[in-house]
């Protein structure tokens, strides 16, 4: 079964210039096994993948933005993580300490709904990865989940704690991409 090209974005700058995002449902075993799997897919593939918990995502622009400061403090040597998977890792939670980065957006044991990014040097290697890690792991594509809805606004509130007089002034993206963006302040 072929799963529908993924929308890849270039990162300015970056040695790894491109950042793939996706969306998907399925079951997490051992969640330490599944992001075993992820990270070996990624290494055959030459990128860098990780996954997340998507109701702690506040859409695609979430994720490029994080996979952008991500690999622009990988390469100089100023980020928090020894792996580019790790360094997403943070910078999608806006934590600087890898373990409550971990606990803010990673994966669950059991039946759940997943964001993807993938950072590479080209669109056709991230593409290739992506396409093995939703047919290997048995993930049903659903890039919807990325979209931000009610429930999701409250969840992504309450754990980045985003005030609701804050969300009276901006949407949450953009809340969101400010408490990424000021990570950097700590690199």
């Amino acid at each position: 079964m072929s799963v529908p090209r993924f929308e890849i974005f270039e990162i300015s700058g970056a040695k790894r210039r491109f950042v793939g995002v996706a969306a998907g449902r399925g079951s997490v075993g051992e969640v330490e096994n599944f992001i075993k799997k992820i990270y070996e897919i990624g290494k055959n593939h030459g990128v860098a993948i990780q996954v997340f918990d998507a109701n702690m995502v506040a859409g695609a622009q979430h994720l490029i933005h994080a996979a952008k400061h991500a690999s622009l403090t990988h390469e100089s040597g100023r980020g928090f993580a020894s792996s580019l998977e790790l360094e997403l890792v943070c910078w999608v939670s806006a934590e600087s300490q890898i373990g409550r980065a971990i606990s803010k957006v990673g994966v669950k044991k059991g039946e759940c709904e997943v964001a993807l990014v993938a950072v590479g040097a080209s669109s056709e290697k991230i593409n290739s990865a992506l396409e093995h890690v939703f047919s290997k792991l048995g993930l049903s594509r659903d890039d919807r989940l990325l979209k931000i809805g009610k429930p999701k606004i409250e969840t992504i509130k309450k754990s980045f704690s985003i005030s609701s007089r804050e969300l009276e002034t901006s949407h949450i993206e953009k809340i969101v991409a400010e408490r990424v963006s000021l990570l950097g302040l700590q690199s």
